[in-house]
């Protein structure tokens, strides 16, 4: 029967390096910043150390994280590196097609959400906003820049009250970081995109749906642009 799919096995430290790749493509975990030791991270995921140590290793392997010998060692997570812009490269022309329809998907998926977050946002997610929308217009480098836009999306999505909005903003944004890591950055890009971000920050203050919804739709459509290299053949 077509509507069934073929079994996949997948191991303990598959699971685990899915999630310690997605924190650190969230840049919920910046460069330089130390993973849990591996005891911890073993209970956290009610996992043995050797399955931990299998993780951290293909981690390693991709060039997202360095061990470091020392009164001061553990596994940090490493910046944009050679070797990561490489495996990053690598994901993106592999994963092509999926991209494309990704960036499809996200032009319908956010803008919704941002529309609705602008009927259900509180006070306090507002004042959350405006504190990232501060920092981010401060001098900071590219991953600070970098993370403080992911928690803008993702506290935008947080706000329209769906669970499943919310999820799909995470999972695109998981899927497309790869491609923003990529991308120039200087200080024009800084300034527009904090510019855009003020924007729809105001739109959300007023709580006009119709508005926010339009100019994060114009948002993404700028950056959906800037990563059409990577689907053009």
């Amino acid at each position: 029967m077509s509507t069934f799919r073929h079994v996949t096995s997948k191991h303990i430290s598959d699971f685990i390096l899915e999630q310690l790749e997605e924190a650190i493509f969230l840049k919920e975990i910046l460069p330089d910043e130390q993973l849990p030791p591996e005891r911890e991270l073993a209970q956290m995921f009610n996992a043995s150390r050797m399955v931990v140590r299998e993780a951290i290793a293909e981690l390693e392997t991709r060039g997202l994280v360095e061990k470091r010998l020392g009164a001061k060692g553990g596994t940090f997570v490493l910046p944009i590196a050679l070797k990561a812009l490489d495996y990053a490269k690598e994901q993106i022309v592999e994963q092509k097609e999926q991209l494309k329809s990704l960036l499809e998907f996200r032009s319908i998926i956010e803008p919704e959400a941002t529309g609705l977050a602008a009927e259900r946002i509180t006070d306090e997610e507002l004042d959350n906003l405006k504190q990232i929308l501060e920092y981010s217009q401060k001098d900071c480098t590219r991953e600070i820049f970098r993370s403080l836009d992911v928690k803008f999306h993702l506290q935008i999505a947080k706000a329209a009250r769906n669970s499943f909005l919310e999820n799909a903003v995470r999972q695109i944004r998981i899927k497309i970081n790869l491609g923003l890591d990529l991308l120039p950055f200087d200080e024009n890009i800084k300034v527009m995109s904090d510019h855009t971000h003020q924007l729809i920050l105001q739109a959300l203050i007023e709580r006009n749906s119709d508005k926010a919804r339009e100019i994060m739709k114009e948002h993404l459509n700028a950056t959906q642009l800037s990563l059409n290299r990577f689907t053009v053949s």
